[in-house]
C-alpha cells in the first residue's frame, strides 16, 4: 500500500505566552492611538465651539445696538416715512387670495378695480365684474365674499342675463381689519 509523504509539515498553532503578549501590546496600540485621534478630535471641536460661541456673543452685541440705534430713530425719518406709509397701504396679496378662495368654479372675474369712497377718502371699495353660469353660483359667491373678514357691505349693484349666464358687478367695501 503506497502512503502519502506530506513534504510540508505544519505545525499546530500553540498558544503561548509571546503571541498572547503580542495580541495584547497590538490592542492596547491600537486602543491609545483611537484614545488619542477621539482627543485629539474634541480640542478641535471645543475650540471650534469657544469661536463660534464668540461670534454669536458678538453678533447679539451687534444686533442690540441696531435696534438701539433703529429705536432712537423710529420717530422720525425715512425709516419712520416708509414704514408708516406701509402700515396705511392695503394688504392686495391677501385680499387677492380672499377672492380666489372664495370664488365657486362657475364664477368668472372679468375684471378687478378698488377705488376711494365717496363718503371718506381713506377708506377704499372694490368694483368686481364678471360673469355666473347660473344664480345659485352668483348667490354663493356673494355669500362667501361676506364671510371673508377684508370685505364687509358686498352689494350686488348688477345682474343680467346673456347667452345663458349671468353677467354681474358687485361693490364692496374694504375693512379695516385689512389694513392692519
Amino acid at each position: 500500500m503506497i502512503q502519502r509523504i506530506n513534504l510540508i509539515e505544519r505545525e499546530r498553532f500553540k498558544v503561548t505566552y509571546g503571541t498572547l503578549s503580542i495580541v495584547l501590546g497590538i490592542s492596547i496600540f491600537f486602543c491609545a492611538s483611537l484614545y488619542g485621534v477621539l482627543l485629539i478630535s474634541e480640542m478641535r471641536a471645543s475650540s471650534r465651539m469657544k469661536l463660534l460661541t464668540a461670534d454669536i456673543d458678538r453678533l447679539k452685541i451687534e444686533r442690540e445696538q441696531l435696534i438701539a440705534k433703529e429705536d432712537i430713530g423710529q420717530s422720525s425719518g425715512p425709516v419712520f416715512e416708509i414704514r408708516t406709509a406701509l402700515k396705511k397701504t392695503i394688504p392686495w396679496s391677501q385680499i387677492l387670495n380672499d377672492i380666489v378662495l372664495s370664488l365657486p368654479p362657475n364664477v368668472w372675474l372679468v375684471s378687478f378695480k378698488s377705488f376711494d369712497k365717496q363718503e371718506s377718502p381713506s377708506k377704499k371699495g372694490v368694483l368686481l365684474n364678471g360673469t355666473a353660469k347660473n344664480p345659485q353660483v352668483l348667490s354663493n359667491f356673494l355669500a362667501a365674499m361676506e364671510e371673508t373678514s377684508h370685505f364687509e357691505k358686498v352689494i350686488l349693484t348688477s345682474s343680467k342675463e346673456e347667452g345663458g349666464s349671468f353677467n354681474f358687478s358687485i361693490t364692496c367695501d374694504i375693512s379695516a381689519v385689512a389694513f392692519h
